[in-house]
């Protein structure tokens, strides 16, 4: 239930729940900084420590995380399955279902992983395993699911936040991936260039220097 005073979360708990090490980082970490901000407790969940990372190991990863969350005084957590072989299955469920009861969030944030041929497995099996525990929740749970960072020829976004005042965070926590720093999404001009398009649907201006990130929400309480 998002509360009535939308620029006041005091109290409420964010959750952001995704398959590697750098995904909230890249897809939803202006919101989450922004709901910080607003007085909101944020709590990430990371089913996997990205042990397949071509730059990467283990340990660097979970530190480089760590180092990431700490820009928002945010509890991370490590669920240990491994990296490439998610499935959703009981396993997977179960372990969502815990963070999210015991997290008791107001608001999660996952991934878009409806298009199966362009997306990444862990991705999919993720995003089915929150949307599974939430629909059977026995009160409702916003959830906004974010889309990958490479990109889906799929995804129409229909919530916009404007992340300008926390959009150094965000790029300050995905600099803190250095093991990961080869890859091109990771690339600041290609996380402007995302932004720069949700500007252009939102119909911002083209002189605007407002950052954007974009969900699809999947269910939404107003209270």
């Amino acid at each position: 239930m998002l509360p009535p005073n939308q620029h006041d979360f005091t109290g409420c708990k964010i959750a952001a729940i995704f398959a590697h090490p750098d995904d909230a980082e890249l897809t939803c970490f202006g919101a989450l900084s922004k709901f910080r901000e607003a007085g909101a407790r944020v709590a990430i969940l990371y089913l996997t420590s990205g042990g397949n990372g071509v730059s990467g190991n283990v340990n660097d990863r979970r530190k480089e995380s760590l180092e990431a969350a700490s820009y928002l005084n945010a509890e991370v957590d490590f669920a240990g399955f491994e990296d490439g072989r998610l499935s959703y299955d009981h396993a997977l469920v179960s372990r969502v279902q815990s963070f999210i009861e015991s997290e008791n969030p107001t608001i999660v944030f996952t991934h878009y992983a409806e298009d199966h041929a362009l997306n990444h497995q862990d991705h999919i099996a993720v995003s089915n395993a929150v949307r599974n525990v939430l629909r059977r929740s026995p009160r409702m749970i916003t959830l906004f699911l974010a889309e990958s960072a490479t990109a889906e020829c799929d995804f129409q976004p229909n919530v916009f936040i404007d992340v300008t005042q926390h959009y150094l965070t965000k790029i300050r926590a995905i600099k803190a991936h250095t093991s990961q720093a080869n890859k091109f999404y990771m690339d600041e001009r290609y996380i402007d260039q995302r932004s720069a398009r949700w500007a252009m649907i939102v119909r911002e201006r083209r002189e605007s220097a407002r950052k954007w990130e974009a969900f699809k929400v999947d269910r939404m309480v107003f209270g």
